[in-house]
């Protein structure tokens, strides 16, 4: 505990450090062994969920006290930790601002998502404007310039595919 307050102190503590610091110190005290272990230690606590509660309880009510944060702002911050490496840099670096990077983490399995951060580092997206690309659709519930630019790599891939194997007939 005398490790994450001082922790938490530091000048130096960016939004994936400090997601860094909550999880090991979850990891620590319930042995977990992955932030989406973490995750759903957080979500139990959030449920009131029968089990190992007691020590989940404990562990995170400490932290809550600690921090004077919630359980759901760990379970925001764990999933930055879950980004790829270039939105968690961005979000170190500042070019994006954590609250991008949570809804990001919001979509992590979403199979554009790398492309969809470049464009919002382009454009400068709103978070409107991010969460409707990440929908797939405009802020109008349309079909998204994401969505357009990601069928046409679909279909350069597929004309790629296609020549290879031409060439490799001849």
């Amino acid at each position: 505990e005398c490790k994450m307050i001082e922790n938490l102190n530091r000048a130096d503590m960016n939004p994936i450090r400090l997601a860094s610091c909550y999880f090991e110190y979850l990891k620590a005290k319930l042995g977990v062994k992955d932030e989406r272990e973490a995750l759903r230690a957080l979500e139990t606590y959030g449920r009131g969920r029968k089990g190992s509660f007691e020590t989940i309880v404990e562990t995170v009510s400490t932290l809550e006290r600690i921090t004077g944060k919630t359980s759901k702002t760990f379970q925001n911050y764990i999933r930055l930790l879950l980004l790829p490496v270039e939105i968690k840099r961005a979000i170190v670096d500042e070019k994006i601002n954590v609250s991008n990077g949570y809804i990001f983490s919001q979509y992590s399995d979403h199979p554009d998502l790398l492309l969809i951060f470049k464009m919002s580092l382009q454009k400068r997206m709103s978070k409107k404007q991010l969460i409707a690309c990440l929908k797939g659709e405009d802020e109008d519930g349309d079909a998204s310039e994401a969505q357009t630019m990601s069928d046409h790599i679909d279909q350069l891939s597929e004309l790629l595919q296609k020549a290879k194997e031409i060439v490799e007939i001849r």
